[in-house]
């Protein structure tokens, strides 16, 4: 088993011979997200969904949503959310919208795209855009309070208040909870934002900075799929985007989120 870095984040973790991953204790890999934030392990062995919750649960209680533990991320007909389209979908954290957010979320890649089809997965960790950011920039950040609303359609929706800069949970640090808009005129069920904290007159600028800042590279890690690929990330820390993809081509990925 090699351990390789990957940039400007993350750590790659690979098997041969269809090694288990649940060779891989938990604690282990809770240490590797917490120092990494994003973790690849690549050359293991596939799951069925029965046994990719059951290794999920070595860490913890599952959230369970009215689908169950499992996502299946795949292209649907008739979607009742962006989710299961080959559309972009931007950035925001998991759990957002349940009673609980999810610590830890676990992926595992049944399917990869093809390649140059799109699909891709980009990750930003929030804390090196805390810490990159400007003085003056960081406390606006800290005054900010949003509102985040959109309809239900699936298994998420309804209205929730956050603070833009919140402790994580588990180690203290400072990190970012934002979800991008979704306007109506592009997303059949749009989610608008209410900034509170700063002036009217300056919401414009601050989402078009938000935006250079999530968008420009420095602190995002862009993962290109391969067939068995399994992820985890810190959800607290972590925001996550995907790209859009081709219609033709196959990409279908499985999702646990561990309390």
């Amino acid at each position: 088993m090699e351990r390789s870095f990957l940039k400007p984040f993350g750590a790659l973790i690979e098997a041969t011979g269809d090694a288990d991953v649940n060779a891989l204790s938990p604690a282990l890999l809770a240490r590797w997200v917490g120092e990494f934030r994003v973790v690849v392990l690549r050359g293991f062995a596939g799951l069925s969904k029965e046994e990719f919750a059951d290794s999920a649960r070595r860490w913890g209680p599952l959230l369970t949503w009215d689908f169950g533990e499992v996502l299946d991320l795949v292209v649907q007909e008739r979607p009742k959310n962006y989710l299961f389209t080959t559309g972009c979908v931007p950035y925001h954290w998991d759990g957002a919208f349940a009673e609980q957010t999810p610590a830890y979320m676990f992926f595992q890649c049944l399917r990869a795209p093809l390649a140059d089809a799109g699909g891709e997965t980009t990750f930003v960790d929030t804390t090196r855009l805390l810490d990159a950011a400007e003085p003056e920039r960081r406390a606006q950040w800290e005054r900010v309070w949003i509102t985040y609303t959109v309809e239900k359609r699936g298994h998420f929706g309804g209205s929730f208040t956050t603070p833009l800069v919140s402790p994580h949970p588990i180690t203290g640090r400072a990190t970012l909870r934002y979800a991008e808009p979704l306007p109506a005129e592009e997303y059949e069920n749009p989610l608008t934002l209410d900034i509170e904290g700063i002036p009217a007159a300056d919401h414009d600028e601050f989402l078009a900075d938000l935006h250079a800042r999530l968008y420009r590279g420095d602190a995002g890690y862009t993962h290109t799929w391969q067939d068995g690929d399994f992820l985890l990330i810190d959800n607290h820390a972590v925001l996550h985007r995907r790209e859009s993809f081709h219609q033709e081509s196959p990409r279908r990925l499985q999702r646990v989120q561990i309390l």
